[in-house]
């Protein structure tokens, strides 16, 4: 009886599986920051009409910085497709800077380093793919 009670949890366990089966994890690693001061603030998209807008953000997240680099991990996502954008808040006060103009004040990034024009990137430049075994993006940071 105490076998076959056992041999039942196994089953069980084995059909039911783990409770984030199909999860992944995403992460980002920023480079190229010119001071450890403040921290890097991340947000994460997975729909192309809200890229890169505040309300697109379904998961942010803030890093410290450590000889210019920082890295995030985004857990336990569905595998698909998602965009990152990324700031360095080098005054700490939790908000992208902007000169009078709208000019930049500190230094930005998206993944796959898409690039800036006179506009951000589409959501398709910046897209990564994120397989059931997760994946990594590097972030070159812009000033």
């Amino acid at each position: 009886m105490m076998r076959f009670a056992a041999a039942a949890l196994v089953l069980g366990a084995l059909l039911c599986g783990p409770a984030d089966a199909g999860a992944a994890d995403l992460r980002v690693t920023v480079d190229g920051l010119r001071s450890d001061k403040g921290h890097v603030s991340f947000g994460l998209y997975d729909q192309p009409d809200k890229f890169p807008g505040r309300a697109g953000v379904i998961e942010g997240g803030r890093a410290k910085i450590e000889g210019g680099r920082a890295v995030f991990v985004f857990r336990d996502l569905k595998p698909g497709r998602y965009a990152v954008s990324v700031f360095h808040d080098e005054n700490d006060n939790g908000k992208f800077d902007r000169s009078l103009i709208g000019l930049p004040l500190e230094g930005y990034g998206f993944s796959n380093n898409a690039k800036v024009t006179l506009t951000t990137p589409p959501f398709d430049e910046a897209a990564v793919t994120v397989g059931e075994a997760g994946a990594t993006t590097t972030i070159t940071i812009v000033y």
